[in-house]
């Protein structure tokens, strides 16, 4: 007879043999046909710590069926008074470790058997896709990418496209909000380009003017993959759509800003006369937002890392569009109101000294 071992114990083996691509072992495991018997039982399945463990193994090995009988078991474990056996936040973490690793597979395997147990996705799931497309959509335009690029970025727009449509069920969110945010992320990614804006248009649940309900997180997960992307002047385009540096006195409203001073117009150059954000571009009525991003230091050290990294590969033009992105960092630093002020002055005094700028002060 095998030794009792604890879950807590095995558990983390069977994930160290997943990781290992030791699946013959962790087969012997699971479904031993010996006299013993498998060393983890069906009776465990239920277990937090042995169910979230079988997901990871069923997405590494490709056994689809095992990934949904541990899902299915979860589902049935969560009854009145008794925890879901996979906890919500480590099964997102699986499924969003396989998108990052673009596992397009074993992440639809995930998404399917979410569905048949009636468990929500993680709609951070969206924006992570998104990004994931970006990159392989630079890879193919470079012409430097593995063969096997095109189909991976055909894959994962598909997948994309799947989700926004409900193929795999709802993503988790607070009642009523699901729409409103799958709308403003495919707005943002709409204003991306034109090939963005034909790929979500047609997605849009919504019509017509709509709060702007979009996560800040979600703005920066995009923000991200389009500067690594496009380069760090379509992220500064981006910030120029969807962001509006507040001055003293003024006030951000819930819902949108009702006026924006005159001095401020070229700052929000997609305002339209009432004060939404639009997409250009699209017909009337397809991505029109009421309201505005007030800029974090967070979201801006993303596009100004990408002038950076850009000023020292010596690719930084000295100015186009009419904007020079030296200029713009520390224009933008300046206008921060949020946070406190020496954090921002260090932050000025960083950018300066990686940008060999000398004139400005705080």
């Amino acid at each position: 007879m095998f030794p009792q071992i604890p879950v807590t114990v095995l558990g983390p083996l069977l994930e160290l043999l997943a990781e290992a691509k030791l699946f013959a072992l962790g087969d012997h495991l699971l479904y031993s046909k010996e006299i013993d018997g498998p060393l983890i039982t069906s009776e465990q399945y239920r277990e937090p710590t042995i169910a979230a463990a079988l997901v990871r193994y069923g997405v590494a090995s490709g056994r689809r069926q095992l990934v949904s009988h541990a899902l299915t078991q979860s589902a049935h474990s969560a009854a009145p008074g008794r925890a879901r056996a996979i906890p919500a936040a480590a099964l997102d973490a699986v499924l969003e470790s396989e998108l990052a690793r673009r596992q397009w597979a074993s992440a639809e395997s995930i998404l399917a058997a979410m569905r048949a147990a009636a468990a929500r996705w993680p709609p951070r799931a969206l924006p992570l896709l998104a990004t994931q497309i970006l990159l392989l959509q630079r890879a193919v335009r470079a012409g430097r990418h593995p063969a096997d690029a095109p189909a991976d970025l055909a894959r994962a727009t598909t997948l994309l496209r799947d989700l926004a449509r409900g193929r795999f069920g709802r993503p988790a969110a607070p009642p009523g909000q699901d729409s409103l945010r799958l709308h403003a992320l495919l707005g943002l990614l709409a204003s991306v380009d034109g090939g963005w804006a034909a790929f979500a248009a047609p997605l849009a649940p919504l019509r017509g003017s709509q709060p702007l309900v979009l996560l800040r997180e979600w703005f920066d997960i995009v923000l991200e993959g389009v500067v690594e992307a496009c380069g760090p002047r379509a992220g500064v385009r981006l910030w120029g759509v969807w962001m509006l540096p507040a001055p003293v006195g003024m006030v951000m409203l819930p819902g949108g800003v009702a006026r924006v001073p005159k001095e401020w117009e070229t700052r929000a150059r997609e305002l339209d006369s009432k004060g939404r954000v639009v997409v250009k571009g699209l017909p009337s009525g397809t991505f029109e937002f009421r309201g505005r991003l007030k800029p974090t230091l967070e979201s801006l050290r993303i596009i100004m890392m990408g002038i950076e990294q850009f000023d020292a590969e010596g690719r930084l033009e000295e100015e186009e569009d009419g904007i020079d992105l030296r200029a713009w960092s520390m224009e933008m630093l300046m206008m921060l109101t949020d946070g406190h002020k020496h954090t921002i002055a260090a932050e000025i005094q960083r950018v300066k000294t990686a940008l060999s700028l000398k004139s400005y002060t705080y």
